[in-house]
């Protein structure tokens, strides 16, 4: 028989013979429960009109996936060799579909080894010492279950907008048209850090960057854009957008020319003390080469960056695009390829009549090629801190502003100061005594190399 019941099809079935929970009632199974049989339900139905079979217990083996059965469709493990000598295999047990013969077991076993044939038990049977194994129970694909039906549903209802690119859920606000510039304070581990929140158009957080930084970098805009000819190659936009446009050049992998990629990483700043106290103390430094307007040093006038759009808050455009006069300081990115070429470029620099001083912090990679150059006339060591006591800023330390400040951790190889200088260069830019910048590192911690 077969009926309909609140939509899914059903079909009576009676099931002979009985378990440990009694005798089998006959019961309403929906037709799902015959997945995996030999036959379809209706196919079987179709035999018995058609006087092919009395019965559907006389030739189907019916295999329902789920039953009123107790120990139907269980992982079991039984002994497949007599008590004398006990093989144990794994399997699973099934209600057994030939009901017709008299003397057939209730269950059939479905060994997991392809070569250990079906066969007919019955669980309570002392010899095949049938026992249920333990598995766990499967969990709902949270994806099928949960999400999918939940994004469907606000899709629907127009609830929600989905993008695929990354967010920030607790720092987005809510659209307003324009590029803002939002202060706010983050308390962690029971410091307060003030930083200016830059949200694009849309409420989308772009980056932080700490006030400080901010108000250095507007009266640089003011600058430059006061420029007629910056403002005509550049057209720039609004304070916010502009930093907005910045903090996304500086993302690593963004390009900067060529294969060459910006790698935030090696944007290490070196410790404020030193500069101040040490390089500016000591010699009369105008011009920070290998900087970017994040990092640069408002103590030093002059600034070079990677990107031409840096001219909008005060930088010159690639410090290789003219030669290096005067007396500067550079910090490179920690690529070995870009720490030989600054260093050649400085040397280069040197060789020369005019005065040129350079000074340049740099890690001891005693492998490095650029460790040659130290060879050189022009070149000497003025300073070098022994290695895991030296701590440079973090390339992010601009974003955040607390007492004290960020510190990354400390380098795991010697860093040096290097002087690249020609004659009338040390005469002419060198005002400070001997030492000054090795005893400013003891500021920060950093222990020079005696």
């Amino acid at each position: 028989a077969a009926r309909w019941m609140a939509g899914p099809r059903q079909w009576r079935v009676h099931w002979l013979g009985g378990d440990i929970t009694g005798p089998y009632e006959p019961s309403w199974e929906p037709i799902e429960c015959f997945l995996g049989a030999s036959e379809h339900p209706d196919d079987t139905l179709a035999r018995v009109q058609r006087g092919e079979c009395t019965a559907l217990k006389d030739k189907v083996p019916v295999r329902p996936a789920r039953s009123n059965h107790a120990w139907h469709n269980k992982r079991v493990r039984a002994n497949v060799n007599g008590k004398e000598d006990p093989v144990y295999k794994d399997g699973t047990i099934y209600v057994n579909p030939n009901k017709a013969a008299p003397h057939s077991l209730p269950y059939v076993i479905q060994y997991d080894d392809p070569e250990e044939s079906d066969e007919e038990v019955h669980p309570t049977c002392p010899e095949d010492h049938i026992g249920l194994l333990h598995v766990e129970p499967s969990q709902p694909d949270p994806e099928k279950e949960y999400r999918g039906p939940l994004r469907t549903a606000l899709r629907a209802q127009g609830l929600i907008l989905i993008h695929s690119d990354e967010t920030q859920p607790d720092k987005e606000i809510t659209s307003t048209g324009a590029w803002t510039l939002t202060r706010s304070a983050h308390t962690g581990d029971t410091i307060e850090r003030h930083v200016i929140e830059v949200h694009d158009p849309r409420g989308k957080w772009v980056g932080d960057i700490s006030p400080e930084r901010a108000t250095i970098l507007l009266r640089k805009f003011t600058e430059a854009t006061r420029d007629p000819n910056t403002h005509a190659k550049l057209s720039p936009g609004t304070f916010p957008h502009e930093i907005g446009l910045l903090l996304l050049r500086y993302q690593s992998g963004k390009k900067i020319t060529g294969n060459k990629r910006v790698k935030m990483r090696n944007h290490w700043t070196t410790p404020p003390p030193l500069i101040r106290q040490g390089l500016l103390g000591t010699y009369d430094i105008g011009q920070e080469r290998f900087a970017s307007p994040l990092n640069f040093n408002p103590d030093i006038p002059e600034y070079w960056s990677a990107f031409e759009r840096d001219k909008l808050f005060g930088a010159h455009y690639d410090a290789f695009s003219s030669r290096m006069n005067g007396c500067g300081y550079m910090n490179p990115e920690y690529e070995e390829a870009d720490l030989e070429q600054a260093l050649q470029w400085a040397v280069w620099a040197s060789e020369t009549a005019d005065p040129v001083c350079f000074l340049a912090v740099y890690p001891e990679w005693a492998k490095a090629r650029y460790m040659n150059l130290l060879s050189h006339r022009n070149v000497s060591v003025v300073a070098r801190f022994q290695r895991n006591t030296f701590a440079f800023l973090p390339p992010d330390h601009w974003a955040t502003s607390w007492d004290g400040g960020p510190r990354a951790g400390t380098a795991n190889w010697q860093v040096m100061v290097i002087e690249i200088s020609n004659q009338s260069g040390r005469d002419m830019y060198k005002r400070g005594p001997d030492g000054l910048v090795a005893e400013s590192g003891k500021v920060f911690g950093a222990k020079p190399v005696s």
